[in-house]
């Protein structure tokens, strides 16, 4: 009988039946357990087979259907920012996973301490993501000013902003909220509206560097 189940062409998969939406990559990781006995592959084993060859699938559950249907149904990450190390750039979720290779227009993170990613990796803390994609939201409604890129020098702490179509730099501090350090800029910008303002560091509370 043992025999009969993982030998027999009844038991080998043949319908598919995906429900949530799968790139193309991940539909051809799936259509890897085609032809397979549905015994032999388990639902578990084959998740993480699947999870392991798509770093983009977040979620994934697979149900057997005797004799041979699988039903997958999944969630694939949905790109947040750009995280760009060691000359590589990777898309990168709200979680603070790098799942894919690639440069497409996003929010864009530089870490110029160039520490090595791979594909699945957790390279920030989704706290920290959330903050700059407020950035990116908050300065051009509040200041006018387009983000051209975010630089991380040491750590997630503190960044340095680059703005579009304007050549100033302004460094934050991460733990501080957001609407408290562009209340300083703003009364910054308009103390030093008649000067060329360069460089705005607003890391410490209740001190400026400007330049």
């Amino acid at each position: 009988l043992g025999w009969l189940l993982l030998t027999s062409s009844v038991f080998k998969i043949k319908n598919i039946e995906i429900k949530g939406d799968a790139g193309d990559e991940t539909k051809l990781a799936i259509e890897s357990l085609r032809n397979k006995n549905i015994f032999l592959i388990g639902g578990k084993k084959a998740e993480r087979e699947i999870a392991k060859k798509q770093p983009g699938i977040k979620n994934i559950n697979i149900v057997r259907g005797i004799p041979h249907t699988l039903i997958i149904s999944l969630v694939e990450r949905d790109t947040a920012v750009l995280w760009v190390s060691n000359g590589k750039t990777y898309l990168t979720d709200k979680d603070g996973i790098a799942f894919k290779e690639s440069d497409t227009n996003y929010p864009k993170i530089i870490d110029n301490k160039n520490l090595p990613v791979k594909i699945g990796d957790h390279v920030a803390s989704a706290s920290f993501i959330n903050y700059i994609l407020r950035i990116y939201s908050i300065f051009p409604t509040e200041l006018n000013f387009g983000i051209d890129q975010v630089v991380i020098p040491e750590t997630t702490y503190q960044v340095e902003l680059s703005l579009k179509d304007r050549p100033l730099h302004i460094k934050l501090e991460t733990t501080r909220p957001i609407e408290e350090q562009i209340a300083d800029i703003k009364y910054i910008l308009n103390s030093y509206k008649d000067q060329s303002v360069n460089l705005i560091d607003i890391r410490i509370p209740g001190f400026a560097y400007i330049r």
